[in-house]
């Protein structure tokens, strides 16, 4: 397992050749590792953006295995270099339910890194080339609403999907099943990374046990690279075990960029009635970003 919630271990980004001040970029590495005790995989990104009172924002990615047999854990970061040298800011696990912890760093200035307290051992990362321009969103598809069904009706909007089941005797509530997705951005730049999260929640009358429940996912395609995707469920499984409510994730990186790629997500859900809530298509227009 691994143990980075109870160990901080030191992640060093290595931002330019020559010593000095940090410089605002996009930073990859992908390692494999076997010098130290665990033999271990890693896969990061991260960027730092420049603010108006000359601190600079981080965030970042990484994807970790520490043994061949082990699962991929997944970590967002997301913080601030306060006056070029001390960072503060909080990392996130992707896990169900999503765990945090405090991010913690320095400025060096004599190795012109970037030290985090987070995830795993030391690497350095270089500079990602990426095109001029950014990706639009030029088209948002909707599903259909969700049609009645014995008992099961339901509303569905682009990040949400309410299904409920009425006794049609008594007229009293047997079930709800909810989902909601995060809407994406507007744009989306080359070289960044982006997460959206959502959540599945399931409520049941007393001793109604129906197999049915709510599932909260994405499929993200295109120009996109490190994509990590975590699905929600809640409701009963088909073994009889109740889940109420579950946490849903979708992380990725965008591409370099260039004239005809396009990125495609989209929301999809696994309710009793309604599917895939809206489908966002972005197209790649050049220029500033």
């Amino acid at each position: 397992m691994l143990r980075s919630l109870c160990l901080g271990f030191l992640l060093f980004i290595a931002c330019a050749a020559l010593a000095g001040p940090p410089e605002a970029g996009i930073y990859t590495y992908t390692t494999a590792n076997n010098a130290s005790k665990f033999e271990y995989w890693v896969s990061t990104r991260v960027a730092l953006t420049q603010k108006a009172d000359g601190s600079f924002a981080i965030r970042g990615f990484a994807r970790v295995r520490v043994s061949q047999d082990a699962d991929e854990q997944d970590y967002v970061f997301d913080g601030t270099l306060i006056d070029k040298e001390r960072v503060v800011g909080q990392y996130l696990r992707l896990s169900d339910p999503p765990q945090p912890g405090n991010l913690r760093g320095t400025w060096n200035t004599s190795t012109n890194k970037l030290e985090l307290d987070i995830v795993t051992q030391q690497f350095a990362l270089s500079r990602v080339t990426v095109s001029n321009g950014r990706y639009v969103l030029t088209k948002t598809d909707y599903g259909s609403q969700p049609q009645r069904d014995r008992g099961w009706s339901g509303v569905m909007d682009a990040a949400s999907l309410t299904e409920t089941e009425v006794d049609p005797n008594s007229g009293n509530q047997l079930a709800m099943l909810k989902g909601t997705w995060d809407t994406p951005p507007a744009e989306l730049l080359p070289g960044q990374t982006y997460h959206l999260f959502g959540t599945a929640t399931a409520s049941f009358a007393p001793l109604y046990h129906p197999s049915v429940g709510m599932t909260v996912r994405w499929e993200v395609n295109g120009d996109v690279t490190a994509i990590t995707l975590q699905k929600a469920y809640a409701g009963y499984a088909s073994t009889g075990q109740l889940s109420t409510e579950s946490s849903a994730s979708c992380g990725f990186t965008v591409g370099k960029g260039g004239n005809g790629n396009q990125i495609v997500i989209a929301n999809r859900s696994g309710g009793n009635l309604g599917r895939s809530p809206a489908t966002y298509t972005y197209t790649w227009k050049p220029g500033r970003q």
